[in-house]
């Protein structure tokens, strides 16, 4: 379709920098008229208030995100043919991990952080798990499927393709694909590695894709200051902090998760990988009622992990989410006399900065002196599109404390 029969978003007056910019979305109050009778998932021309052609960008009009720029006006080339160098560009950042012999599992492309905003797609040693944010994966979605095909060839044995479709992007995006495998053959569950350890994941039924590669670099790095100290994992999920600190030589972990299915998952990670020795104690419990009862006891250990799941998913939850975050961060710290606490937040409303107060307050209150040692974030397999940091999501400090 030339530009002359594709639809035009014609966009309200100064609503044109955050595209100039790079921002990679566009929402309904943005736009002054739609031009043209296009369907979700077609790709239209975006015009500035004075008409002139700024981008092109996939429309959806039952997505608050109504516009996901695809282009610049300067790229002709089509959707199968930009889609391919995207995933090429995505192959060449990621091609460390792709020679790594210890590691055969991660994020193969990470939506808007590598400009294929609405799309992400996890490998797990050759089961690929697309998770469609946005209804033009539909359209293409056999393009999509036949450029994972070739372009992989010779650096990743593509096995099967898996949908997981998550019930908001339906309500949002009106979405009509289904979860389940689209290509090739696969069971529910598959096993991958990671820093040389052996990990079962559920793909059909585990959270997000069935596992979270984002904190591969900072579970290798509490490992290598695990040998010999104690570790107490909260909100461990399938047990990775844990296992990277056994397989290092912790003397021991107490992993702390609400969730019994996780926690099964994690005591068959223990057996796969030789380290069901008895220095890993588990418990089922409430970390809000843990915690407490933990420092009245007058408990103790030299590592702490805090990796909770967001507790702010709409900017409604800010404030309240602020303080489950500096309550648990304060009690974790109070359990520590001379260690470090690797502590986190995936919240896609609390961003760094705003973390980082948090975790003030949280160290004024615990009693404890407290040093900053290294801020943390996700790996290499997670980049962020410079002019979109909400991509920045994961936010991570790594401190000390004291007495």
């Amino acid at each position: 379709m030339n530009s002359e029969q594709r639809p035009m978003a014609l966009l309200k007056a100064g609503r044109e920098k955050a595209v100039l910019q790079g921002h990679p979305w566009l929402f309904s109050g943005a736009i002054a008229a739609i031009e043209g009778s296009p369907s979700a998932g077609d790709l239209l021309d975006v015009l500035d208030s004075r008409r002139k052609l700024i981008g092109r960008a996939f429309y959806n009009p039952h997505s608050q995100i109504s516009l996901r720029i695809w282009g610049s006006p300067e790229e002709k080339a089509s959707f199968d043919e930009q889609f391919r160098l995207r995933l090429e560009s995505a192959l060449v950042s990621r091609r460390a991990l792709l020679s790594d012999v210890s590691c055969n599992s991660y994020r193969l492309l990470n939506s808007e952080g590598d400009f294929v905003s609405g799309l992400i797609i996890d490998n797990f040693n050759g089961h690929l798990v697309l998770q469609p944010l946005a209804y033009w994966v539909e359209v293409h979605l056999e393009e999509i499927k036949q450029a994972l095909q070739e372009k992989l060839s010779g650096h990743v044995e593509v096995k099967s393709m898996r949908l997981r479709i998550e019930e908001d992007v339906v309500k949002h995006e009106h979405i009509t694909l289904k979860s389940g495998v689209i290509y090739g053959t696969s069971s529910d569950e598959v096993e991958i590695l990671e820093n040389n350890i052996r990990y079962t994941v559920d793909l059909a039924g585990g959270q997000k894709t069935g596992f979270f590669f984002d904190q591969r670099e900072n579970r290798l790095m509490m490992g290598e200051t695990a040998p010999g100290r104690s570790l107490l994992d909260l909100f461990c999920y399938q047990g990775g902090f844990s296992l990277n600190a056994l397989k290092c030589g912790a003397t021991s972990t107490l992993s702390v998760d609400s969730s019994q299915p996780a926690l099964d998952r994690y005591v068959r990670n223990l057996e796969m990988n030789g380290l069901k020795d008895g220095r890993a104690q588990i418990l089922c419990a409430n970390i809000k009622e843990f915690l407490p009862t933990a420092v009245n006891e007058g408990r103790r250990f030299d590592m702490v992990v805090c990796d909770p799941p967001p507790f702010a998913r709409r900017k409604e939850h800010i404030n309240s989410a602020a303080a489950v975050y500096k309550d648990i961060n304060r009690r974790a710290m109070q359990l520590i006399d001379n260690g470090e606490l690797f502590t986190f937040t995936c919240s896609p409303f609390i961003d760094a900065h705003l973390f980082r107060q948090i975790i003030f307050s949280a160290a004024y209150e615990s009693g404890r002196k407290v040093r900053l040692i290294k801020k943390l974030g996700p790996g290499p397999d997670h980049p962020v599109n410079i002019c979109h940091m909400e991509g920045e999501y994961l936010s991570g400090l790594l401190l000390h404390t004291s007495r």
